[in-house]
């Protein structure tokens, strides 16, 4: 439904990275969640995504509830992510700042 990615780093062909993935909220039809690349040798942050998903049934192409074993699956997650720190490039806004005045 949305997405925001940023690119903090360069990467190399053959750079081993790893992501991780919090879990920052989500209710029977929708997802919101963070990636974060990280350079696995330099271990520094190299690219974040975040992203609000919808759960859509491909039999009806339209937004419907998840299947309740991964509504289960998403409140083991939320236990277990609710209390992490959230993300400095949450919710970031786009914005070409005007030298005019």
């Amino acid at each position: 439904m949305e997405s925001h990615i940023t690119y903090q780093r360069e990467l190399s062909v053959n750079e081993e990275v790893k992501v991780t993935t919090q879990l920052l909220g989500f209710d029977e039809k929708r997802m919101h969640y963070f990636h974060t690349m990280w350079h696995v040798e330099k271990k520094a942050q190299m690219a974040t995504l975040e992203q609000l998903a919808l759960h859509v049934d491909l039999s009806t192409r339209k937004v419907e509830p998840m299947p309740e074993e991964s509504q289960r699956l998403l409140r083991e997650m939320w236990d277990t992510h609710q209390h992490l720190p959230k993300p400095k490039e949450l919710g970031s806004v786009m914005t070409l700042q005007s030298r005019r005045k």
